[in-house]
């Protein structure tokens, strides 16, 4: 789902399976001034196995977005998408893109704890 208000966009991911408390297991953004190369959210390291790992990132441009490494390329729209994927073992993690064209992006990722 996709929601854009004033210019602002938001991307919700429905997923089952999440612990209900303290979820979050770790979170990174980076911000680029320029990048037509590959570009990541920067790395956090995840504490447990099996976080959910959601990506995203928002560069206010209709560009073609390749998933980063072991990740599915779930939401794409004008100016953001996202992308997610289980990490099997717990350590460090970044969320990437490849865009089409050069563009300022900014990107991060936060992983979530299962129940």
């Amino acid at each position: 789902m996709r929601c854009t208000l004033a210019g602002h966009q938001m991307i919700v991911h429905d997923v089952s399976g999440l612990a209900t408390t303290d979820p979050l297991d770790a979170s990174s953004t980076m911000a680029y001034g320029d990048a037509s190369d590959p570009f990541t959210s920067g790395t956090s390291t995840t504490s447990v196995d099996g976080d959910y790992v959601f990506g995203y990132e928002g560069g206010g441009s209709n560009l073609p977005m390749t998933a980063g490494s072991g990740f599915t390329l779930e939401a794409t729209d004008i100016g953001s998408n996202s992308e997610d994927m289980i990490q099997a073992s717990a350590g460090p993690i970044s969320a990437g893109f490849t865009p089409g064209s050069s563009f300022p992006f900014t990107a991060g990722m936060m992983g979530f704890k299962g129940e």
